[in-house]
């Protein structure tokens, strides 16, 4: 402390230990990118189709090559998570989103860089962030940005009709002029803003 680390874990995935699991409240999707999903010994033989985009939170579509289930194990509990496998680089190996989340009952925070979730014999258990990772992934993505292609966070399919403007140039995206409104004329350090198409 103080920080501003993300929530980066590691856990029993298949038959392996993974590092560089990004718990991901705003992830509406659990996501396994291809070199973790080759380092695991998987073959695309396992993989069953999907057709649906991911949105990036660049809005750029992104298509997933197939999905896999795959046991993931923290702590006491074991979960079968759907995931998504995609074809595209990131100093994460796996995204654990809100579904994982809902279905593990559990609560994470990163200002105190700990997970908790109920264990299978009803007692609360303990998962830790790791900092050091945290700050691995943190350095490894401001040396990669410049990289076309580099994606960190997804959206899922459901949330897509948030993004309608996915796809459209910036040129052709619709921003008003802002209109600075004062607060009385004793102090015009007082003024906020309002869309300059706003009627009196």
């Amino acid at each position: 402390m103080p920080h501003n680390d993300v929530l980066v874990v590691t856990f029993h995935v298949k038959d392996f230990d993974v590092k560089h699991i990004l718990i991901d409240q705003g992830s509406s999707v659990e996501i396994i990118y291809y070199d973790a999903f080759k380092q695991l010994k998987l073959k695309d033989t396992d993989l069953a189709l999907e057709t649906s985009p991911l949105v990036g939170f660049n809005s750029q579509l992104e298509w997933p090559m197939e999905k896999i289930i795959l046991p993931v194990k923290a702590g006491s509990v074991v979960q079968q998570v759907e995931f998504w496998v995609l074809k595209v680089p990131s100093t994460y190996n796996l995204i654990l989103g809100r579904e994982w989340l809902h279905a593990m009952r559990a609560v994470a925070s990163t200002y105190h860089q700990v997970m908790r979730f109920p264990s299978t014999m009803g007692e609360v258990e303990e998962i830790w962030g790791d900092q050091v990772m945290a700050k691995q992934c943190f350095v490894a993505v401001n040396e990669s940005r410049a990289e076309k292609g580099f994606v960190q966070m997804i959206e899922g399919p459901k949330d897509q009709n948030i993004l309608d403007d996915v796809g459209t140039r910036a040129a052709e995206k619709a921003v008003e002029d802002l209109v600075e409104v004062r607060i009385g004329a004793d102090n015009p350090g007082k003024f906020f803003l309002l869309g300059s198409s706003l009627t009196a």
